[in-house]
């Protein structure tokens, strides 16, 4: 432990450099980091942050409300359906909220449809089945980074108020009062009594160090998260076309087994 720093603050520097390492891979990536470079010049950097994640609770909002209706029109499957099965659809949901013209979900889909073989009245409650497994995985990932971007931000204000505290510890270190000709002997003693109260001050410069890392990973957090909603959007947006899509081929597959 670093002498002359109070034991809660040393563990928490400890626990900020464990925590920040982790992100700091993430400026390995140029587009990200160049976006950071902009944000903080701009000085735009917490209404950034609030204004992403208003947009990324809306979005949630968004996700659960459609959750929800698919849920309600695939209510009439759940009974029909076996564990395997089941598993099989969460399978292609999942894979269509990363990719939503991945080859393997539709792949899987049309053996799914070719194995089930479900009556025309099913294939609709199927295709929601799928959707909603789709929009649950969303939800997941932008929870995800929403939770990232907030445990950052509240590291940071932990950081603020340490440094703040450590500050106030060390202030009267930093100012000797001037010392009146032919006291020498007296300023001499001042001086050595605030040597150790100025040492004290490297912890704090360190945890300032800290701080600066984790507003640069607390940043690329954000972008992570801008990035995240852009995608989800779009995939949002394209769920319609993938309803049809797999409500087409599953009709496809039904027509050619029936001769």
């Amino acid at each position: 432990m670093i002498r002359g720093i109070p034991p809660r603050l040393a563990i928490l520097a400890s626990l900020a450099l464990l925590v920040f390492s982790a992100a700091a891979s993430a400026q390995d990536r140029p587009g990200n980091w160049t976006r950071v470079q902009q944000l903080r010049t701009s000085g735009s950097v917490a209404a950034a942050t609030q204004d992403t994640l208003a947009r990324a609770t809306q979005m949630q909002t968004q996700l659960d409300q459609a959750s929800k209706t698919a849920l309600a029109e695939s209510a009439a499957l759940r009974p029909k359906l076996s564990a395997a099965q089941s598993q099989t659809l969460a399978a292609i949901g999942r894979e269509l909220a990363k990719n939503p013209s991945s080859p393997d979900a539709a792949r899987t889909w049309r053996e799914f449809i070719a194995a089930a073989r479900p009556s025309g009245g099913d294939v609709n409650a199927l295709v929601q089945w799928v959707l909603r497994e789709s929009y649950l995985q969303q939800t997941e990932d932008l929870r995800f980074y929403a939770e990232k971007v907030k445990r950052f931000n509240d590291m940071k204000s932990k950081l603020r108020g340490e440094i703040d505290r450590a500050n106030a510890a060390v202030a009267p270190a930093t100012s000797i009062a001037r010392v009146a000709p032919g006291a020498i002997a007296v300023h001499k003693a001042s001086v050595s009594a605030a040597q150790p109260k100025a040492q004290a001050g490297a912890p704090v410069r360190a945890l300032e160090q800290q701080l600066q890392t984790a507003g640069d990973d607390a940043q690329l957090a954000n972008v992570d998260l801008q990035n995240i909603l852009q995608k989800q959007q779009q995939t949002l947006q394209m769920m319609s076309n993938i309803s049809k899509m797999l409500h087409d081929t599953a009709m496809a597959v039904i027509r050619k087994i029936g001769g």
